[in-house]
């Protein structure tokens, strides 16, 4: 009918509109999932109950819709309620329908083992989307007894507006006294990494840092680049999903420097695998011809300097 027409008009214009964009880069969003869903599981796997695993969406989207979020399904509800009352057959199928669409936007993330804020982001727009078509159903019916369709259109825009200007803020923000101390270690890591450079004029200072935190490795790449100090990384940061002692000895053997974190600072990072590793490396320094030169605090613990 003229309902199909018109969404297959709109799939098509969608697709002409994003195939330029999503077709080039389908081998990458691929190699991307599989590399996050697949290859590294073990690092991003969610250590939740299962129960906790279920209700994840649901909280999140407590969270980041506020009182509006209960407020929404309130709404949905009432719809299904009124639909029953006044025996609109079709229209209750219809949202019976909206339903199902949340439900499956809902299990799509939570089955996987990977559990993310943002992967909950299709079924939050399903969820967003359900509640605008069931205020347009209510108001249908309130207009079709006519009692107060206006006041309910009225109220139901003015709900919506002041909704979508109560979003949560999730922006993830360092408070300023973090921040400073963050700099601060930076600071004197990098001091580190240039004074044992000027040693070695003669070539790149190779630097091995084993655990991307509470700095990346590719920061002390980039402030390299600015004053041009000559720094090669020896491990761009695939180690990191490492089980294997071995690969990281391998990698220290080459470096003139190696940064580590201490257990303190190691076990209130990410608990990415290599984590694991990182005492059997100390153990290694001296027989890999390492003494600690620099131990520099930060919060919880200290970050060691180790070179040859």
């Amino acid at each position: 009918g003229d309902a199909s027409r018109r969404l297959a008009t709109i799939l098509i214009a969608a697709t002409l509109v994003a195939a330029p964009y999503f077709v080039p880069q389908l081998p990458g969003l691929i190699a991307y999932i599989h590399a996050g869903f697949v290859d590294q599981v073990a690092t991003w796997r969610s250590t939740m109950s299962v129960v906790e695993g279920l209700l994840f969406y649901f909280r999140e989207a407590g969270v980041l819709l506020g009182v509006w979020f209960y407020i929404g399904c309130l709404i949905i509800g009432i719809a299904l309620l009124g639909s029953m009352i006044l025996r609109k057959w079709t229209e209750l199928g219809s949202l019976c329908g909206l339903i199902f669409c949340g439900l499956v936007a809902y299990a799509m993330p939570t089955v996987t083992p990977v559990k993310s804020l943002f992967f909950g982001s299709l079924y939050y727009a399903v969820f967003l989307v359900s509640i605008f078509l069931n205020l347009l159903m209510m108001y249908r019916n309130a207009e079709s007894i006519r009692r107060g369709a206006k006041l309910f259109a009225i109220g139901s825009i003015v709900a919506a507006g002041v909704a979508f200007l109560s979003l949560a803020d999730r922006q993830q923000r360092f408070d300023p006294g973090y921040a400073a101390d963050l700099r601060r270690v930076y600071d004197q890591l990098y001091g580190a990494i240039r004074e044992k450079a000027l040693t070695v004029p003669q070539r790149p200072i190779s630097v091995f840092i084993p655990l991307p935190e509470p700095i990346a490795p590719h920061a002390f790449l980039l402030r390299s680049l600015q004053d041009h100090t000559r720094l090669l990384l020896t491990d761009p940061g695939n180690l990191i999903h490492s089980t294997q002692i071995n690969d990281i000895i391998i990698a220290a053997r080459s470096a003139d420097l190696i940064i580590v974190p201490d257990v303190a600072l190691t076990n209130a990072s990410f608990a990415f695998p290599v984590s694991k590793l990182l005492p059997g490396l100390r153990n290694e320094m001296s027989a890999l011809g390492f003494s600690q030169t620099k131990s520099i605090p930060f919060r919880e613990g200290a970050i060691a300097v180790f070179g040859r």
